[in-house]
Parts: structure tokens; sequence; C-alpha cells
């Protein structure tokens, strides 16, 4: 069977060592302008799952449907990027030739997401790049960027300009990271010592979007967990290892009720919140600190709040169903809307009938109708609940649309 493929939005904007990475050409880290420092290391379970990641608005709207059957990790990730124009980078410790069977549904988040859960790996976002690693590594990564931010900032107005120059960063097949380290050292005209800390490795050739000259080497040395440290001389760096638990502190204005409080430490067991007076001072890692902000903003609902789905205003930005069963396209259909999905008996073998269906911008409603036509079927939308029953069952000719 072919795969399935959905490219959606809402109209309403709702290895082991050897092992060539993968970085293929939209994520986000945000840097805020608050007091925050290193917490003292602590030991980290690899049993944790990946941290609760506010993803960028985008990934939350972009419904859609990715079927792999046999295929391998490196082919599906091009896939994905490819129909998704994302940037995803594959730690250099996990097998991109591992074969992958699965049907992720959903908005792009989740896709990742549960992506990353079935390979027991974490994901996580720097910048326009999603990273895929070892959970181990993706709990840390984005936290220590930002505290390396913060030090580098502290430390030399000169060093901050230069780590700070943004632009692609591209290589070749058989570079070695040792190249690519020396590379960015030349571009920022400062030296990186402890280079005998990366092993010789040779990677695949690939294209990152404009990054920062920090940002860039931290993704290079986050596969060998390094990262790198600021030295007295202000033009030069030092190779070490990724702090076992970073953590970032900052103050808020304000007091963060219990619901919230209560909701962060369930995210992130490690967060810890203090009040003095009408100023929360939170503790904890880059990802707590984005989830809270935007509580505070209204950017996101409490977590008392739900946001409902709007079926009738979803649009199919790209859609491609190629000899898929009817039952698959509904059911996709339904979970996209947030409906469940049922059969009259009558319909039997009429639901694995195949239909076609490719098209740029298709609403939901006329997706569906098209899906009903092909196969002979019709539907009554009860509340929540798809019915579908065979077309002329109940002397009708042609399939109504949906009614809320």
């Amino acid at each position: 069977m072919s795969p399935v493929f959905f490219r959606c939005s809402s109209a309403a904007a709702p290895r082991s060592s050897g092992w060539p990475p993968l970085a293929l050409a939209v994520g986000l880290l945000s840097w805020l302008a608050l007091d925050e420092r290193s917490a003292a290391p602590q030991s980290e379970s690899p049993a944790q799952q990946t941290l609760p990641l506010q993803w960028p608005a985008a990934f939350r709207s972009k419904l859609g449907t990715n079927s792999w059957q046999g295929q391998s990790l490196r082919r599906a990730i091009r896939n994905l990027t490819a129909s998704e124009e994302i940037a995803i980078v594959l730690d250099r410790r996990v097998d991109p030739d591992q074969t992958i069977d699965t049907t992720l549904e959903g908005s792009l988040d989740r896709r990742l997401t549960v992506l990353a859960g079935q390979l027991q790996l974490g994901v996580c976002l720097i910048d326009q790049v999603v990273y895929l690693g070892p959970p181990g590594l993706t709990r840390r990564l984005a936290t220590v960027i930002e505290i390396k931010r913060s030090e580098v900032r502290k430390s030399s107005t000169q060093l901050a300009r230069q780590l700070a120059r943004s632009q692609p960063f591209g290589w070749q097949d058989l570079d070695t990271p040792r190249e690519l380290i020396d590379r960015l050292g030349r571009e920022a005209e400062i030296r990186i010592d402890g280079l005998e800390k990366v092993p010789h490795d040779l990677w695949a050739g690939n294209q990152l979007p404009p990054l920062s000259v920090a940002k860039r080497l931290s993704l290079v040395l986050a596969g060998f967990d390094l990262t790198f440290q600021v030295d007295s001389d202000p033009v030069r760096l030092r190779l070490v290892s990724l702090p076992p638990q970073p953590a970032i502190t900052r103050r808020y204005p304000v007091r963060v009720n219990r619901a919230l409080t209560a909701r962060l430490q369930r995210d992130f067991p490690r967060v810890a919140l203090s009040r003095t007076g009408s100023r929360t001072v939170v503790t904890g890692p880059l990802e707590a600190h984005q989830q809270l902000r935007r509580w505070l903003s209204g950017d996101a609902p409490p977590p008392s709040q739900t946001v409902p789905i709007d079926a009738q205003r979803l649009v199919f930005e790209k859609l491609t169903l190629r000899n898929v069963p009817a039952e698959q396209a509904l059911a996709a259909i339904c979970r996209q809307a947030g409906w469940s999905l049922v059969f009259d008996p009558r319909v039997g073998q009429q639901r694995r009938k195949l239909i076609n269906l490719v098209g740029e911008r298709v609403p939901l409603t006329r997706a569906l109708d098209d899906v009903l036509q092909q196969a002979g079927l019709r539907c009554e939308l009860e509340g929540k609940q798809l019915r579908i029953e065979l077309r002329g069952a109940t002397g009708d000719d042609e399939p109504p649309p949906p009614r809320d």
C-alpha cells in the first residue's frame, strides 16, 4: 500500500559512534532576558520521558498523517522534512537504517513526539532545528545552550558578538566533526581547545538553515555529550562534558497560583518554585520556563482549560490518498476533527473500497464528501460521532454534508 501523507492546517491558526547524522531543513528556542544560573548537578534517570515542549504554532496547527511500512528511519525522516518543510537532525548515535513500521496522525508536534517515543528517543527544539536523540541528551540540550548564551554574554561583549554570527551551515560527505568545529572556530575568529575529546567520525553531507555559531557548535558537539566553556582568554573556548542536570533560575513578578504550580511540577518533576511576596522564583529546564511564560502571558490556556477543535474550519494544505481503503481515510479524518467513527453493519466490505484523492488547500468537509462519494457511502454527524452508512440505505442518493 502506498504511504498516506496529509498536511493540513486550521483556518483559525490554532547509533553507536560512526553513524552519520541527518540534518535537513522550524523550531523555537526563546531567549528570555531574566536572571538565570546553572543549578547543582544531579543524577538523571534515563527512564524519564521527553520534556514537554513549547512547540511553535505552525507545529501545533499542522495536522496530518504519515504512514511508513518497512522503510528506513533515514528515508522516513527525509520524507517528513520534505513534506512538512522542517529541519530535523538525527543524533549520530541513532541507527538511521533501522526499519520502522508506523502510522502517525494528528498535529506535527504530536507526530514528532510519538515517532521519538516509538524509537525510544527524545526530541528538543533548537531554533530552526528539531533534534532527535537519546532522551538523556535532549532533556538537557536546549537548557545548556541557553546557559552558555548567558555565560558568553556576561563574560565578553566581543565574544558574544563573534558567537552570535548567523549563517547557513553545510558540509560534504565524509567531512569529520573535528573539521566542522575547526571551521566554526575560524569563522568566529576564536580558538577551540579540547578537540582530542571528539573521536574520529565521518558524516554524511547536509545543510542546516541559518544559525548562530554557538548553536551550530552546540549541535555538532551534542552527539558527543560535549559543550563548550568560556576561557579566561576572551578569544578561546574549551570543550567540556555536558552538565548532568542543567537548570535555569528566573524570577517572575507574579505569584504563580497552585494550579499552575501543580501542573508545572507534574510536567517537570525537578522544577523548584519559591515565593517571596508577589514574586516567584523558578528553577528548572528551559522548557519549564517556556511553558510557564505561555500560561502567564495567555498564549496557552491554563491547565484547567481546553481548546475545542473547530472541525468545520480545518483545511488540508496538501492531501495525497492513493489506493487507500475508505475506512483508513475516514478514521484519519475523524481523528483530525475530534470525532468518533461508527460504521453501520450494512456497510460491510464497502469500507475497504480503495479511494484516490489528491489536492491542495482542501477543506476537511470536502475531503470527507469526496471519500464518501468514491466509496459509495454517506454520513450522519450526531454531536461528535460520525456514522457511516451505505449510500441509498435510507433512501438518499447523495451524502449530506456533516452537521454540528
